[in-house]
This record gives C-alpha cells, sequence and structure tokens, in this order.
C-alpha cells in the first residue's frame, strides 16, 4: 500500500494537506459510499485493452459529480463542468477569483498528474485557513477519474467528493 501527503502553504493563513491512498483502498473504505459507487461505474465502463474507459462510454449521473476537460496543453485553459446535466463552464483560471490559489495550484497538479498518468487518483484533502483568532478546518476524501479519447489520451477528468469532517475553532490569546 502506497500513501503519499503533499503539504502546501500560504503565508501561515492557509495550509492544506493532501494524503493520496492507492486506489485498492476505495474498495475497501469506500464500498457502501458514493465514491465506492462513483468508483465501480468507472470500470465498468473501461473496455478490453484500455487504461481508462472512452469518454463517450462513462456518463455518470448526480448533483455531486464534476468534470473538468483537461484536453488544452495549458492547465488555465482547463474549463470545469459542473451541475447536474453537467451544463456549468467555468474556465479554471478563475477558480482563483473564489478559492485560495493554494486549492486552486492543488488542483492543477491533481488534474495534470491525472491527464499525464491516465489514473484514477484517490485522496484526503485537509484545508486549514486562519482568520484573525479563528481557525477553520475542513476535510473531504475525493476520488478523481479520467476518460480518454480514441488516441488514448485523456479528455476529461470526473470528480466525486464526501466531506469527512470540519471543525471551527477559536485560539486563545493569551
Amino acid at each position: 500500500m502506497q500513501i503519499e501527503v503533499f503539504v502546501h502553504k500560504l503565508r501561515d493563513k492557509e495550509s492544506v494537506r493532501v494524503t493520496r491512498y492507492n486506489t485498492h483502498l476505495v474498495e475497501m473504505w469506500e464500498s457502501d459510499t458514493r465514491i465506492g459507487q462513483f468508483y465501480r461505474e468507472w470500470r465498468r465502463a473501461i473496455r478490453p485493452h484500455r487504461t481508462a474507459p472512452l469518454t463517450r462510454d462513462f456518463n455518470p449521473a448526480g448533483n455531486d459529480v464534476a468534470m473538468a476537460n483537461v484536453v488544452p496543453k495549458n492547465p488555465y485553459d482547463f474549463k470545469s463542468i459542473s451541475g447536474h446535466s453537467l451544463i456549468s463552464i467555468t474556465p479554471l483560471r478563475r477558480i482563483n477569483d473564489t478559492k485560495s490559489p493554494v486549492i486552486q495550484r492543488q488542483l492543477f497538479n491533481d488534474l495534470l498528474h491525472i491527464k499525464q498518468l491516465v489514473e484514477p487518483l484517490y485522496q484526503q484533502i485537509d484545508l486549514r485557513t486562519k482568520q484573525g483568532n479563528d481557525c477553520i478546518e475542513s476535510s473531504s476524501l475525493c476520488l478523481m477519474v479520467p476518460t480518454i479519447q480514441e488516441d488514448g489520451r485523456t479528455q476529461h477528468v470526473y470528480s466525486v467528493m464526501r466531506r469527512v469532517g470540519t471543525m471551527n475553532e477559536t485560539f486563545a490569546t493569551v
């Protein structure tokens, strides 16, 4: 079993810790969750002699599914497509309008990793944000899976996420 941990920080205000797990753990840890169901759907869509399903063969449904078009070479040109029928399209470079640069950098790294390796990515993301004396922590599990074009290049990355904890904490000042 392989586990990798990455920590990214933005000036003492924010940090993100990403723990990547071997995808074999999805079947064990997530067997009865939406992530486990999503992973089984993805695996069933894979044709023989392929590493991932063709984009036309994998059409997951649900409000909890997000998709990114990763065909462009520049990650800033990747597009996020979400919503019930996957119709809301946003260029990923706009993510910094609403989210932190740390999260944006992590997302780009994840998408490039999946695009290049054409393998699923199962990870836990722990975000810690300080605002004055307050600290907000959240933790989520995420599974990201690729779909490919006929030529074997990655076209889309689908993801589903499950929140596993949120904690608000006030640090006492002495």
